[in-house]
């Protein structure tokens, strides 16, 4: 339910904000997205995603996503993303 929900218009919408400050993740998002965990949810009905993309040029993009469940469907949160080097 939660996948059928968020067109890619809809995730443009939502994180329209980020994409107004000019953040340029792009380059570091090469392939797909992998969970870093199962996603969850709280006591208090959150639903967390965490995840991230393989290395690119020794940098890597780590992806947490909040969102609660609403009469309209699910809202998102919050958005965090860290950008980090490989460890070596």
């Amino acid at each position: 339910m939660y996948q059928s929900q968020f067109t890619n218009e809809k995730l443009r919408q939502t994180y329209r904000t980020e994409h107004e400050q000019k953040v340029v993740l792009a380059p570091l998002m090469v392939g797909e997205l992998r969970l870093t965990a199962e996603p969850t949810i709280s006591e208090q009905g959150e639903l967390v995603v965490k995840g991230g993309y393989p290395a690119v040029q020794g940098r890597v993009l780590s992806v947490g996503v909040s969102y609660v469940y609403s009469q309209s469907g699910w809202l998102s949160l919050g958005l965090n993303f860290e950008v980090g080097n490989v460890a070596e």
